[in-house]
């Protein structure tokens, strides 16, 4: 879907991962995919809220939704804020964007 996305592209987003990960590892390793089965979710039960913020045009949207699924399911209390418009870091060079995150997490938080 975003093979070509100008600000994360996949070839960039694959190589970050090869370069992260441990080696003889896959995607599937905590690091990258939290929603594996493993003891690390024992910590992430341990949570009491999370605030996930998203923007449709954000190449790693649908995970930050899996992500949602997986802490609700854990047993988080999740504040989860979606907006179909916008894209990854949005808020770095939109400072209407930037002034509505800034009073998402300030009510969070409060």
């Amino acid at each position: 879907r975003f093979a070509t996305d100008q600000t994360l592209p996949l070839p960039v987003l694959d190589m970050m991962w090869d370069l992260a990960l441990p080696k003889e590892t896959d995607r599937d390793h905590r690091y990258c995919n939290p929603m594996v089965q493993g003891p690390h979710l024992e910590n992430v039960k341990k949570l009491k809220r999370c605030l996930i913020i998203g923007y449709g045009g954000d190449i790693m949207v649908d995970r930050q939704q899996e992500f949602v699924t997986m802490l609700v399911k854990c047993g988080v209390q999740v504040e989860a804020r979606f907006d179909p418009v916008g894209f990854h870091n949005i808020d770095m060079v939109d400072p209407a964007r930037a002034s509505a995150v800034i009073n998402i997490v300030r009510e969070f938080i409060l």
